[in-house]
């Protein structure tokens, strides 16, 4: 449960980080004013899609959290609800870190 919790919770702070998001080599082949119109275009595109799949993903896995709320792991009697929510949670610790991240772009902290 911990190892699931924390992977989760690392995907978030990676999330935050921008550390998934790498599109490096699209880049490096484009001169320069028309790598940053490329950089802001990725980075819209990027930012969209990671929205889309984590609206997607947040939904399913309320479904699924939903679902085994009434099972128990057989050697604990623990719920599994417990660890199939820290999927959503980490989900939400995401949506928060985006969240912050267009609001500190907005104030002109952050580049893209």
């Amino acid at each position: 449960m911990d190892l699931c919790l924390g992977g989760l919770s690392g995907a978030a702070v990676l999330f935050h980080k921008k550390g998934h998001m790498i599109v490096d080599i699209i880049e490096y082949f484009l001169p320069g004013k028309t790598k940053e119109k490329i950089q802001k275009l990725l980075a819209k595109i990027i930012r969209t899609t990671c929205w889309v799949f984590l609206v997607f993903v947040f939904y399913y896995s309320i479904i699924l959290t939903i679902s085994v709320a009434n099972q128990y792991a057989v050697s604990f009697r623990l719920s599994r609800l417990y660890v199939s929510a820290a999927l959503p949670v980490s989900i939400v610790v995401m949506f928060i870190f985006e969240v912050i991240s267009l609001y500190e772009r907005n104030r002109g902290k952050e580049q893209c």
